[in-house]
């Protein structure tokens, strides 16, 4: 596909919602379902046009990184038109089969992410409150479970569902919580088809990440900078 220096909205200013989806001031939005768009804030507001809401794919490009999200809103701060100091391929991206991931990482580089959204895997109550490391979470689980049991088969099942339906919505607001005691910040929110993709292009587009329960406990920063991993990322937001 040839390249091309499209146009592009960059984002001078983020709301309340472009927070929420993990962007920041610079970037750049420059396709829209995976295709390269005009860079008009007229477009954009007409592609989410009409009175359902539903998801559409935004495209975004800083300093040499493209990532996709899911969002239903074009809203997301005030907008500028850009065009990318850089040509990029015309080629449309990949967008089905992929869901929002969220990244959330520490000064020192480390990060963890979940789903936005829980999905069939997270339905495995217990096992995801232990994937994710919600220790108090999964104690509450289990001190109802067997007072369920002691309640009997009628009235013990009836608050299990409630209780399972109740840890599987609120798990991703639970780690958000744990996440933001521990010192996390929400550094973006990226559509991919897996987790595991997810990691592959962490380590192959930001080294300065690593991983908290990897095998790689230190991110990998040049030695020759005197940028630490915080700085390299406020850079790369």
């Amino acid at each position: 596909s040839p390249l091309v220096k499209p146009r592009s909205l960059r984002l001078e200013r983020v709301n309340r919602a472009g927070k929420a989806a993990g962007l920041s001031p610079g970037a750049d939005l420059e396709r829209l379902d995976g295709r390269l768009f005009d860079g008009k804030a007229h477009t954009l507001k007409t592609f989410f046009g009409g009175r359902a809401r539903r998801e559409r794919m935004l495209g975004f490009w800083r300093n040499g990184q493209i990532w996709q999200l899911w969002t239903d809103t074009g809203s997301l701060g005030r907008w500028r038109i850009m065009e990318l100091p850089t040509e990029i391929d015309d080629a449309p991206l990949e967008i089905e089969g992929l869901r929002n991931w969220e990244v959330w990482v520490q000064p020192d580089g480390l990060y963890d992410t979940q789903p936005s959204r829980p999905g069939l895997m997270e339905a495995l109550v217990p096992l995801n409150l232990v994937r994710m490391r919600l220790w108090p979470a999964f104690l509450i689980w289990l001190a109802v479970t067997l007072v369920c049991v002691m309640l009997g088969w009628t009235f013990g099942l009836l608050t299990q569902a409630i209780v399972w339906v109740y840890f599987w919505r609120a798990g991703p607001a639970l780690q958000r919580q744990d996440w933001v005691a521990r010192g996390f910040q929400l550094w973006r929110v990226m559509a991919m088809p897996s987790e595991r993709a997810l990691h592959k292009e962490l380590a192959n587009t930001v080294p300065e990440l690593a991983f908290i329960h990897g095998r790689r406990q230190k991110p990998e920063v040049d030695p020759s900078s005197s940028v630490d991993a915080s700085e390299a990322l406020a850079l790369k937001r």
